[in-house]
């Protein structure tokens, strides 16, 4: 009868075990770490057409953030808001498209974009510096 006994309670913790896996799938435990990410070449500014979104993080680090939206018209265009905990600060130009990446450039500062696939979704990298020296860096999404 102990061996009866056994092999159930074997059966029960493959069961339980069984069924902790399946509930930690459906919770959308995902591996850690980023998702892998793909340069993607840009072509022409119709790759990078339209609206994008994100958080800018400042180097050194500050306590606020700030939410920027950057839209970006066929022919390089491009403007931009962002929504600071100070006001709103507003501006535009013109990207230069050069070896499949854009930058940007004025007398408040300089700018490079990057786009990547990233989990089969678009983002585009913005690394900026401003004439004071200061870094800033977001990542955008559509």
């Amino acid at each position: 009868m102990g061996a009866i006994v056994t092999s159930k309670r074997a059966h029960l913790v493959a069961l339980v075990a069984v069924v902790i896996a399946g509930l930690a799938g459906c919770a959308g435990i995902s591996p850690t770490g980023p998702l892998p990410e793909t340069a993607v070449p840009v072509t022409s500014f119709e790759v990078v057409k339209g609206k994008w979104a994100g958080i800018v993080a400042r180097s050194p680090a500050s306590r606020r953030e700030d939410l920027i939206e950057l839209t970006i018209d066929g022919d390089g265009a491009y403007r931009f808001t962002s929504a600071r905990t100070i006001g709103v600060l507003q501006g535009g130009g013109k990207l230069m498209l050069k070896d499949g990446a854009l930058s940007s450039a004025s007398e408040q500062g300089s700018a490079n974009y990057r786009l990547v696939d990233r989990g089969g979704k678009h983002v585009l990298k913005v690394e900026a510096v401003d004439r004071d020296g200061l870094r800033y860096s977001a990542e955008l999404t559509r």
